[in-house]
Order: C-alpha cells, then structure tokens, then sequence
C-alpha cells in the first residue's frame, strides 16, 4: 500500500514549460504539413500532400538527419537548464531580450497558439489518415457552407 502523496510531483513551471515545447513543435508541424502541401518544397516535388505517406516517402538518409536534429535541440535544451539564470520555457535565455508587459503578453499569444497548434497538427494528420489526402486538399474538397 503506498501513499498518494509519496509520488513525485511536478512543479507547474515545469508542466508549463513542456507545453510550450509541445505547442512549439506543433506550430512548426503545422507550418511544415501545409507548405509540403501547398508547394512541395522537398525531394523535387517527390512526396505525396499527405503528411503519413510523405514520411514513409522520406529517404532514411533524411529521417536520421531530422532525429539528429532533434536529440541536438533536446540536448541544447537540457544544457539550457543548467544555467543560473535559467527561466523554464524560455529557451536560449529569451526572457533577457526583453522585459516587462509586452513580453508576457508575448509568452501568451505564444502559450495560446501552440495550444491551438497541437489541435490543428492532430486534425490534420487524422483528416489526412481518414481520406488519404493532404490538409489542404481535405480543405478545400469540402463544401462552404455560410450560415
């Protein structure tokens, strides 16, 4: 029999700052999903509008250099924290570039449009694995209808 109150807790800080991290990689998701779609930037045009498809498409040359990336951010990340000065969520020490009330007003649009990201990153990625196509193809193969 444990205690509830025995677990670890996780300050709100760092729930907050996982978050962010979440809301910034959803935003650059979204970002990525639609110009694949829209313009086919990649592999000469290559992979499908379909952000599934496109990733089995992906050369495994071009996956090891996304994780590569990725674990390089992550470490960057856990340096970051290291330092005296360190703020969670703001990374590289951003919270020096600026202060006062247009900052926090800054990490708020900011909170609000990753939370609004990681909806639309997860709806486009279903509306694309439930039609086979890419989000804007889904978009606008569907009827307007104004109220």
């Amino acid at each position: 029999h444990r205690d509830l109150h025995s677990f670890p807790t996780r300050r709100s800080s760092d729930l907050r700052e996982a978050e962010l991290k979440h809301g910034r990689v959803a935003m650059l998701a979204s970002w990525g999903m639609i110009t694949q779609d829209m313009w086919h930037p990649l592999f000469g045009g290559k992979l499908s509008a379909n952000p599934l498809l496109a990733l089995v498409q992906t050369p495994k040359l071009g996956l090891i250099q996304i994780f590569i990336f990725i674990g390089f951010m992550e470490v960057i990340g856990i340096l970051n924290t290291r330092r005296a000065d360190y703020e969670p969520g703001n990374f590289l020490g951003s919270s020096q570039w600026e202060t006062g009330e247009t900052w926090e007003n800054y990490q708020l649009k900011e909170l609000n449009n990753g939370r609004l990201a990681m909806f639309a990153s997860i709806g486009m990625l279903v509306g694309s694995y439930i039609t086979g196509k890419g989000p804007i193809e889904v978009f606008s193969s569907v009827p307007t209808v104004v109220f």
